[in-house]
C-alpha cells in the first residue's frame, strides 16, 4: 500500500517533543535517537496503521545547503534501494516547511550497542550477518550507489536468534558514481575508524572496494570485539589506515583460517587487493558459516568489547615541555607526509608491461580457477589489458579476461536460484543478465530431462545471440551460455558415435562371418532399447538399425511402431 503524503497542522518547532504530534499522515509517538542530519521518532501511518521510523531534519540541517543536499540524496538513493536486507523507504513530505523521511521501523538495536552489552559475537554468527551484510551492499553496488560510512551503529540486528535478519541504515553520505559538487573536492567523508586508505588520500577515487575495507573493519569487530586500529587522535587513525597493518584477527578470536584470510584480505591497503566484489564476500562467507570448525588451542582471556580508555604514559616530548596542541599539530603533518609519500609511491613504482605479461602468463598458463580469480591477479589482469605497449599481444590478453570473466559468471552462476529447482540457498537473479541465465537454465534443464540435448543446446545458443558479445561486463555471461551448449552438442556427439561404432561392428559381421546377420541383430536390438530414448538420436536409428531389423523381417511390431 502506498503512503498517502499530505501537509498537516503538526505542532511548532518548538513543540517538537510534545508527543504524540502529528507530521504529514504520520502520528508521532515517541522519540527512538538523534543524529547528524535529524531526530528519528516511532510513528504510525494514519491511513494506513503501519507502524515506521520517521526522521524529522533538524532547523539546523535546514539552513545548512549541503546538509540539505545530502537529505535530499539519502531520500532518493533509498527510493532505489529494495532489497530485504536495507532499511526500506516508506515515504517523504514537508510538514509545517520541515522536512521529513519516513522508513521501516526495525524491531531490534544497532550491532554497536549489542558489542557494548554482550562482547564479541560468534565466529558463524558473524559469518552468517556478513552474509547478509554483503547481500545489501551487493544490491547497493549493483545500483553504483557507495555507502561510505559502513559501521555497527549503521547496521540494526532483528529477526530471532535462530534466523537473524541484518539491516543496512543510514545513507546519508552514501555517494552514486556518477555524482559530482555534493562533497568538495578531495574533502574526505566518514568515521576515522572505518575509512579505507583512498578514502583518505584519494577521496575522488572511492569504489565498492572502499566499501569492502570498511566491511572487513566490521567483521574484525563483530568477531574479536576491538577495533584493528586504536589512534588517540583522527589524524593518528588516519596514518594507521594508510600505513600500518593490523593484527590477525585470530591472535584475539577463536575463527578458522578461512575467516582470518578473509578479514586479512579485505583489510588489503590496495583496493585491487582486496577481493572482487560483495558478492564474491558473500559467497565464502558462506561457505565458512557452514564449516565444521573447532579451535584446537585456547587463547588468552579477551576483554569485553566495550572500549576503555587507558592511561597514556607520557611522552618524552610532553616532559619537555611541549604543550598537547603543538603536538596534534605535529601529528597532522607527519600524517600528511605520509599520506603525499603514499600517493608518489603509487604513481611513480609501475611494473613494466613486458614483467606483468609474463606474470598473467604464468598464471593463465596453470588454467587454475582460484588464483585466476583471485582479485589481486584480476587487477594485474586489468592493468595489463589496458597497457598501450602490448602491441600483438592485444588479443592473448583479452582471450585471458575473457576466460577470467567465465570463470567468475559461472562462480555467480552457481549462487542463482533457478525456477523450479529445489535448494533455499540459493539467491535470487539480481540483474538482467541473471535473469536471463535462470530463465534459461530452467528451460535448459527441462529440455535435457526430456534428453533432447539439442533443443537444449539451441536454448543455450539463444541466451548467447541475446548479449553484447563487446560488452566487458556480459562477456562472461555468454562464453558461459556458449559452454553449456558446446557441452550438450558433445554429448550428443558422443552418443552419435557410439551409434555408429555398433553400426560399424555389426557391419563387419555380416561381411566377413558365415550367420553373420544372426549376430548383427542382438546389436541393433540393443541399440533400439538403448537410444530409442533420445529423440534427437531417433532419426539416426530409424535409418540404421531398425531398418536392417525390418529388412530382415526380424523387427517386432512393438520396436517397428514404438513412438
Amino acid at each position: 500500500m502506498s503512503l498517502e503524503l499530505s501537509e498537516s497542522d503538526s505542532s511548532p518547532s518548538s513543540d517538537k517533543e510534545n508527543l504524540p504530534r502529528k507530521m504529514g499522515s504520520f502520528k508521532l509517538i515517541r522519540k527512538l535517537g538523534e543524529g547528524a542530519m535529524g531526530v528519528v521518532y516511532e510513528a504510525i501511518h494514519e491511513p494506513s496503521g503501519r507502524r515506521a521510523a520517521v526522521k524529522e531534519m533538524t532547523t539546523a540541517d535546514l539552513r545548512n545547503t549541503t546538509g540539505y543536499k545530502r537529505w535530499e540524496r539519502e531520500i532518493d538513493i533509498l527510493k532505489t534501494l529494495k532489497h530485504p536486507n536495507i532499511v526500506r523507504f516508506y515515504a517523504n513530505g514537508r510538514s509545517k516547511s520541515v522536512p521529513y523521511l519516513a522508513m521501516e521501523l526495525v524491531e531490534g538495536e544497532a550491532l554497536d550497542k549489542l558489542l557494548k552489552k554482550r562482547g564479541a559475537f560468534d565466529w558463524r554468527t558473524v559469518a552468517i550477518l556478513g552474509a547478509q551484510l554483503c547481500d545489501a551492499l551487493h544490491h547497493a553496488h549493483q545500483s553504483k550507489i557507495i555507502h561510505r560510512d559502513l559501521k555497527p551503529s549503521n547496521l540494526m540486528l532483528t529477526g530471532t536468534p535462530q534466523r537473524p535478519i541484518l539491516k543496512l541504515a543510514d545513507f546519508g553520505i552514501a555517494k552514486a558514481l556518477e555524482e559530482t559538487g555534493i562533497t568538495a573536492t578531495g574533502r574526505t567523508v566518514g568515521t576515522a575508524a572505518y575509512m579505507a586508505p583512498e578514502q583518505i588520500a584519494e577521496p575522488d577515487t572511492i569504489s565498492h572496494k572502499t566499501d569492502l575495507y570498511s566491511l572487513g573493519i566490521v567483521l574484525y569487530q563483530l568477531v574479536t570485539g576491538e577495533l584493528p586500529f586504536n589512534g588517540a587522535t583522527y589524524a593518528a587513525m588516519m596514518t594507521l589506515h594508510l600505513k600500518e597493518k593490523p593484527p590477525r584477527a585470530s591472535s584475539k578470536a577463536h575463527l578458522p583460517p578461512e575467516f582470518d584470510d578473509l578479514i586479512d584480505q579485505l583489510l588489503s591497503k590496495a583496493p585491487q587487493d582486496r577481493p572482487f566484489d560483495a558478492l564474491a564476500v558473500g559467497e565464502r562467507l558462506r561457505a565458512i558459516a557452514a564449516m565444521d570448525w573447532k579451535p584446537q588451542e585456547k587463547l588468552p582471556p579477551r576483554a569485553t568489547t566495550e572500549v576503555r580508555t587507558r592511561p597514556r604514559p607520557t611522552s618524552a616530548i610532553e616532559r619537555a615541555g611541549w604543550n598537547p596542541e603543538t603536538i596534534a599539530t605535529l601529528g597532522l603533518v607527519a600524517s600528511l607526509v605520509l599520506i603525499l609519500s603514499f600517493m608518489l609511491w603509487y604513481i611513480f613504482a609501475p611494473v613494466s608491461t613486458d614483467s606483468l605479461y609474463t606474470q598473467v602468463k604464468a598464471v593463465m598458463d596453470t588454467d587454475n580457477r582460484l588464483a585466476i580469480r583471485d582479485s589481486r591477479f584480476q587487477a594485474k589482469l586489468d592493468e595489463l589489458l589496458i597497457r598501450s605497449d602490448l602491441g600483438d599481444r592485444f588479443e592473448q590478453v583479452r582471450s585471458w579476461k575473457d576466460r577470467a570473466m567465465f570463470f567468475e559468471a559461472e562462480d555467480k552462476a552457481r549462487t542463482i536460484k533457478i525456477p523450479g529447482q529445489a535448494g533455499s540457498l540459493k539467491r535470487a537473479p539480481s540483474n538482467p543478465i541473471e535473469e536471463l541465465y535462470a530463465q534459461t537454465a530452467a528451460e535448459a534443464q527441462r529440455l535435457e530431462a526430456d534428453l533432447e540435448l539439442e533443443k537444449s543446446a539451441q536454448r543455450w545458443r539463444s541466451m548467447a545471440e541475446q548479449i553484447d558479445a563487446e560488452a566487458p561486463e556480459e562477456r562472461g555471461w555468454r562464453a558461459l551460455a556458449l559452454s553449456e551448449a558446446e557441452k550438450n552438442q558433445a554429448k550428443l556427439q558422443e552418443l552419435r558415435q557410439a551409434i555408429d561404432d555398433e553400426m560399424k561392428r555389426a557391419r563387419s559381421l555380416i561381411e566377413t562371418q558365415s550367420g553373420g546377420v544372426r549376430q548383427a541383430i542382438p546389436i541393433w536390438q540393443n541399440l533400439i532399447e538403448k537410444y530409442w530414448i533420445y529423440p534427437d538420436l531417433r532419426p539416426l536409428l530409424t535409418r540404421g538399425p531398425l531398418q536392417r531389423l525390418a529388412d530382415n523381417g526380424m523387427a517386432p511390431p512393438d520396436i517397428v511402431n514404438r513412438p
